[in-house]
């Protein structure tokens, strides 16, 4: 499935510099896929991630747990995103569209996994006591998962 060429059938929105896309502990039934700009994801005032990447889907997971976003998603700059009204009706009547989410968060765990058991990033071999921590983190997300 193309994600763009899916979702141009939606909304575009464009989001000034600072604009909050979504926000931590609300609740909106929609997904936002990412065609242009940069997004400041953070949890309370720490910064998870930016992303960038034509195609990246915000709200999948509120989504598909039924719960509150667990981050909020801040445009850098403008950001064009197409808008997809989603509730569980949605992925019911769409279903390439889940399994496109399923692919899409399983590789993002897996490049959480290779992160955190990876070498450093100049390529050395890690500290033990980092690759001790590493693994405690490790152990702690796979418990969380599997629970």
């Amino acid at each position: 499935m193309d994600i763009l060429e899916f979702s141009k059938n939606f909304p575009l929105q464009i989001f000034t510099h600072g604009s909050i896309l979504l926000e931590e502990g609300s609740r909106k039934d929609l997904l936002y896929v990412l065609l242009d700009g940069k997004i400041e994801i953070s949890k309370g005032s720490v910064t998870l991630a930016t992303v960038t990447t034509r195609g990246a889907l915000l709200g999948e997971i509120s989504l598909l747990t039924d719960m509150p976003h667990s981050a909020t998603c801040r445009s850098l700059g403008e950001v064009k995103v197409y808008m997809i009204p989603a509730d569980a009706s949605f992925l019911e009547h769409h279903p390439n569209f889940l399994l496109f989410i399923a692919k899409d968060l399983a590789r993002k765990l897996n490049k959480a996994t290779l992160s955190l058991t990876s070498t450093s990033e100049s390529g050395a071999p890690r500290d033990p006591s980092e690759l001790h921590r590493k693994a405690e983190q490790m152990d702690a997300i796979l418990k969380e998962l599997y629970e």
